[in-house]
């Protein structure tokens, strides 16, 4: 980049905007007008990085080899590429094999075309929004786009979004994605199911009945503490289903009623797995447990073997530690 603040002498010299960028492609932005015409400088400059492209001038970005050289090594290039060549199949479909994002700046006709859009989702799922209606509703097309990026699933047609399959193999990669399934699958156990024991979070996008489902939020919860703001209300006041919450993670006892704040086991085992999850606690067990100004580590410690004492005690395995451990399962 030192050519930026070179004299004009030298920005013009040809020896000199070859070497420069050879080195940064993107020091043709700094050579002089002339030489931003000069085919063999815009070609060593978009070999080197095909963002050069932008800096070339009209003429030389009318090059067909140019711009098949720059978006060869900057897909997304593309954008500034001629209309004529955004319609081009070779130059649109080595954009895409580079950055299927590339997609983005295909010709109309281009995003209708099947080869064009399966290369683009394969190398980024995507590049799916960019597809044309008609594509976003091929099957194969939007089952690459999601193995590819379940997130893509946001942009299949609406009736994909109701297939059970497509939705299924989104979900199994990452249950967040449920919020773009459609209404029937957020209603129906089974991808729920699928989708909360990959991510407990997604219970947020439930149906509403679902989220009464007691054995349904006990997955979600064993997966992610934190689910448990999305239970129904019923359910965040059963005693199983906090304690599950906050034992995978012990912050969650920020979610619950009050009352379980209160709670002296509720709390240590809140504590034992995250001992800043004591700040979370009613005032009393607060002081008890984090008299002084002792570390997060060794209100857990302290809470682990309070717990311990509770076990010995009893000498047997609770009912929700059979539970809990069985749903780890």
């Amino acid at each position: 980049w030192a050519l930026q603040h070179a004299a004009e002498a030298l920005r013009g010299d040809r020896d000199v905007a070859l070497a420069a960028v050879a080195q940064n492609g993107r020091a043709l932005e700094y050579v002089a007008r002339q030489l931003r015409r000069d085919r063999g400088v815009v070609m060593e400059a978009v070999s080197q990085n095909g963002a050069a492209l932008e800096y070339a001038a009209q003429r030389t970005r009318n090059d067909r080899d140019i711009v098949l050289r720059a978006v060869s090594r900057t897909g997304l290039a593309l954008e500034v590429a001629p209309k004529s060549l955004q319609d081009d199949k070779e130059v649109v479909l080595r954009a895409v094999t580079q950055n299927g994002l590339a997609l983005r700046y295909a010709s109309e006709d281009l995003c209708n075309d099947r080869e064009v859009v399966l290369r683009a989702v394969q190398r980024s799922g995507m590049a799916l929004e960019s597809a044309s209606e008609e594509l976003r509703g091929d099957r194969d097309v939007v089952l690459q786009a999601i193995d590819e990026n379940c997130y893509a699933l946001e942009f299949a047609s609406r009736e994909l979004r109701r297939d059970p399959e497509v939705v299924g193999r989104a979900v199994a990669s990452n249950g967040w994605v449920l919020e773009y399934a459609g209404k029937e699958l957020r209603r129906d156990r089974n991808t729920v199911m699928t989708a909360v024991m990959q991510n407990g979070w997604a219970l947020r996008y439930a149906s509403k009945e679902l989220r009464r489902d007691r054995d349904l939020v006990l997955m979600a919860v064993v997966q992610n503490g934190w689910a448990i703001e999305y239970a129904s209300k019923e359910l965040r006041r059963d005693r199983e289903v906090v304690l599950t919450a906050v034992v995978q993670k012990g912050s969650a006892l920020k979610c619950v009623p009050e009352e379980f704040q209160s709670d002296r086991e509720v709390v240590l085992r809140a504590a034992a797995q995250d001992g800043q999850a004591i700040k979370y606690a009613c005032t009393e067990l607060q002081d008890e447990l984090r008299p002084g100004n002792e570390s997060p580590e060794e209100v857990a410690a302290r809470a682990s073997e309070e717990l311990a004492k509770m076990r010995a005690t009893f000498s047997t395995t609770s009912g929700f530690e059979a539970t809990f451990l069985c749903l780890r399962q």
